[in-house]
């Protein structure tokens, strides 16, 4: 069998065992395993035989609306490149009006069961134009200017871009090495091909199925619709705490969520679904909302998580999920209130809301998401 019929071979019996994995209940579901599989695939696939190449680095996008894995923000958008930690690196960047990114220095992939983090620098400890642009230096040796030390582990670099509002304009990252001079780049040969094309499909495969039991595993052994305490993440970034509540929500039903205003420059609460951990259609729906998108009263947040638009201005979607996660994340935060959470009939929260203004909502999150992943 060649190495082209066996990637064929075991993505259509990763396809079919979609049906019997935990959580999986209907067709409907089954076509949704379907979709993220093949968009994770196009991700890796693209990655192994476009942007592996470590002598010629490039800086690609990961985690996008429609390829993603582990709960991504859909205020972030995420970059990477992949690096020798032996090498010496020069990243060029430029992002506008003093919005906030992470650069950080990862060894493998979370769902490898591989959490090293071996460095990273915030956009408020760099030296940046008054343009916005600024250069990082990443090496062994220290050097003038702004520099990020590699220790010999890491093995890509990766970058966190907020956008609190999602109307602004995109920053751009690039990548070049230093330390070798540039070699011109030539197609793989058969035997590299067929290579990364396994390399792909393990990565695929395992994204697909580790977090899938991952947020399975978690929703079963957590309590529902009770709130977990915020808190750093292994292999996550050091400024960045987690929390998160599971809910089943019957059609009749809403989730409340109350919380007192954090101290933090960034903050979010999140839809995820239990079955591929991703945030679904969050360019299309109201899944989300962060610190500049919620009304706040007091200095209290009122947020109703319910299958159809409630009327408050804080409304997240569930898109049609009964049983999901609400995420919440503070960054770079000196406060980290711990929310409350209660399920309430849907006719006793329901008010009358603005649907002109609604529907102005829905399509600035539409347009703007074309702007930041098109």
């Amino acid at each position: 069998m060649s190495n082209w019929e066996d990637f064929c071979e075991r993505l259509r019996v990763l396809g079919d065992d979609i049906s019997a994995m935990p959580g999986v209940e209907s067709s409907q579901d089954v076509a949704n395993g379907h979709r993220h599989l093949l968009g994770l695939l196009a991700h890796a696939l693209q990655v192994e035989l476009e942007f592996a190449d470590r002598d010629v680095p490039t800086i690609y996008r990961h985690n996008t609306d429609n390829a993603q894995w582990g709960a991504p923000s859909p205020d972030f958008t995420y970059w990477r490149a992949k690096i020798e930690p032996s090498g010496t690196y020069r990243i060029v960047g430029k992002v506008l009006d003093g919005r906030p990114f992470v650069i950080q220095l990862p060894q493998g992939e979370m769902h490898f069961d591989q959490y090293g983090s071996h460095g990273e620098i915030s956009s408020g400890d760099l030296e940046i134009s008054t343009d916005g642009s600024f250069k990082l230096i990443l090496s062994a040796t220290q050097t003038e200017g702004n520099w990020l030390p590699l220790n010999g582990a890491a093995d890509h670099v990766s970058i966190r871009e907020f956008f609190s509002d999602w109307n602004v304009e995109p920053g751009w990252f690039t990548i070049e090495r230093l330390d070798r001079e540039e070699t011109t780049r030539v197609p793989p040969n058969p035997e590299q091909f067929s290579e990364k094309l396994g390399s792909a499909l393990d990565w695929a495969e395992k994204a697909f199925t580790y977090w899938q039991e991952w947020a399975q595993t978690r929703h079963a052994s957590s309590p529902v619709n009770e709130v977990s305490p915020p808190r750093s993440v292994p292999g996550g970034a050091d400024n960045i705490a987690y929390g998160g509540i599971g809910f089943d929500l019957s059609p009749d039903e809403a989730l409340v969520i109350d919380v007192e205003e954090p101290v933090a420059k960034y903050w979010s609460f999140v839809l995820y679904d239990l079955l591929w951990y991703q945030s679904p259609m969050f360019g299309q729906r109201l899944t989300s909302l962060n610190n500049a998108q919620v009304e706040i009263v007091d200095g209290k947040c009122r947020i109703v998580v319910a299958h159809k638009d409630p009327g408050w201005a804080n409304w997240i979607d569930t898109t049609g999920i009964q049983t999901g996660s609400i995420a919440y994340r503070y960054v770079w935060a000196e406060t980290q209130p711990l929310p409350l959470a209660s399920v309430v009939p849907f006719q006793e929260i329901a008010i009358e809301g603005d649907q002109t203004k609604r529907n102005e909502q829905i399509s600035k999150r539409r347009l703007a998401t074309q702007r930041r992943f098109r």
